[in-house]
């Protein structure tokens, strides 16, 4: 004899109860996105502060050498060698110079 293998039917679902999982999917969904969104956010701010610091920091170091390169310039230094040393190029220190 064979056994009998076949699966019992399941009940239907009311439509109280898919309307209740169509529901609690949509809010899933919603505090996902809301929570992907969030991530996004916090990851944009991180680098554009990243960035602002870079840049801040770059522009710090080129105003002092420059105040440098104005100090070497009013001892009398040659603007060449001034330049060799302080990687500015000669125009910029020209313009240094003229004080624009």
């Amino acid at each position: 004899m064979h056994k009998d293998t076949t699966i019992p039917a399941a009940e239907p679902f009311t439509e109280e109860q898919i309307q209740r999982w169509r529901r609690l999917q949509r809010e899933k969904a919603e505090r996902e996105y809301i929570s992907d969104m969030e991530e996004a956010r916090r990851e944009g701010l991180r680098e554009g502060f990243e960035k602002g610091i870079n840049e801040a920091i770059k522009k710090g170091i080129k105003l002092g050498i420059m105040q440098v390169a104005a100090n070497m310039l009013a001892v009398g230094m040659d603007i060449r060698q001034v330049a060799s040393i302080t990687e500015l190029s000669e125009a910029e220190l020209d313009a240094l110079k003229r004080g624009v």
